[in-house]
């Protein structure tokens, strides 16, 4: 359970602490979130970023607050920052802990996975949407919050790294993961990104951060925008893939059950094409790879985190990065095997 927020950043957003209800929102693996409500006042958004996962948090708003005016439309809810009553957007605790508000969107909801082929084709369509919506920003207008966030050679020299220091009983437990993930970033690497243009990517477009009309069913906006900053399409694509095309949490305990559902590819990819973006020739290409490219990516960073003893990722339990690791593993070797009839299906959609 997250920790309560402090009184005084209550205060300093204009709420009374006792007559405050807050509301923690579990879904996340870096940042506490509370839904904050209040007589007579609209239900807000409080959330603690991490400093330790995200250092600069005066780039990480910089670059928010440049890209929200661009992201609403009738078919894009906007999200706006909240200054506090002195009118600075984050606000610090006792502890030095910055703490921002942001608006609550209503009869909004937000999972982490779904059984349901049409909130796949729904994440296509708001995915393509958000990137149509930031084509007038040039992508160098925003400094890299995390450099080499996505960078795959970059994170597979981390868990080489984290390997050579893994105490005997994590190392051995992860090895066979190890050398999967080698496998899999071989075959990665060789995916030419450097065809693509760069875009401003959302950069984490995992389900839980795409909010749907309760009630319609209809993506609504994307969410959690710290990690705004150039990179390529496949990354935005890839990381909603990676939890739409298997049916199973990303910490099961058995990801030899894993399955790919090749038909929820299908409805992403109708959902991009219905969005109205126009991708270019290498983008076209490689849909499909992006399934493959980033549960590798994050299967990787998962081991890594699990070698180093859980720095990165909060956890349940000490085997969960292990597990997420290993699932995201096993789902990039399934999208691998499938891999040339997964393109075909987007070579003839999009």
């Amino acid at each position: 359970m997250p920790a309560t927020p402090p009184a005084s950043v209550l205060s300093a957003f204009g709420y009374d602490p006792d007559r405050s209800r807050l509301a923690p929102l579990q879904e996340g693996y870096i940042n506490q979130t509370f839904r904050v409500s209040a007589p007579g006042r609209p239900d807000r958004l409080l959330q603690q970023l991490s400093t330790s996962v995200f250092p600069d948090i005066a780039t990480l708003m910089a670059n928010m607050e440049t890209v929200l005016p661009y992201l609403q439309a009738g078919d894009y809810h906007k999200i706006e920052v909240i200054p506090a009553r002195n009118g600075d957007r984050v606000v610090r605790d006792a502890g030095d802990r910055p703490w921002r508000m942001l608006s609550f969107i209503p009869d909004s909801i937000s999972f982490g996975r779904t059984d349901n082929p049409e909130a796949a084709r729904e994440s296509g369509r708001i995915i393509g949407r958000f990137h149509q919506l930031v084509e007038g920003l040039d992508p160098a207008c925003l400094p890299p919050v995390l450099p080499d966030f996505h960078n795959l050679t970059f994170r597979l020299g981390q868990l080489r790294e984290a390997r050579a220091g893994a105490s005997g009983d994590r190392l051995s437990r992860a090895e066979a993961y190890i050398e999967q993930a080698e496998a899999l970033a071989e075959t990665c690497l060789r995916i030419p990104l450097e065809r693509h243009p760069v875009r401003i990517c959302h950069n984490d477009t995992k389900l839980s951060n795409i909010l749907f009309h309760k009630d319609t069913g209809q993506a609504l906006c994307l969410v959690d925008l710290d990690t705004l900053m150039p990179g390529y399409l496949l990354y935005d694509l890839g990381d909603a893939l990676r939890i739409l095309v298997q049916p199973l949490p990303e910490d099961h305990p058995h990801p030899e059950a894993q399955r790919l559902r090749p038909e929820f590819f299908e409805a992403f990819c109708l959902g991009l094409s219905a969005s109205g973006l126009e991708l270019a020739p290498a983008e076209k290409a490689h849909v499909a790879h992006s399934a493959l490219l980033m549960p590798s990516l994050h299967g990787i960073r998962a081991l890594t985190d699990y070698l180093q003893g859980d720095r990165h990722y909060r956890v349940a339990d000490p085997e969960q990065n292990l597990r997420r690791g290993a699932n995201l593993l096993r789902t990039a070797t399934l999208v691998g095997q499938q891999l040339a009839s997964l393109q075909d299906i987007a070579g003839k959609i999009i």
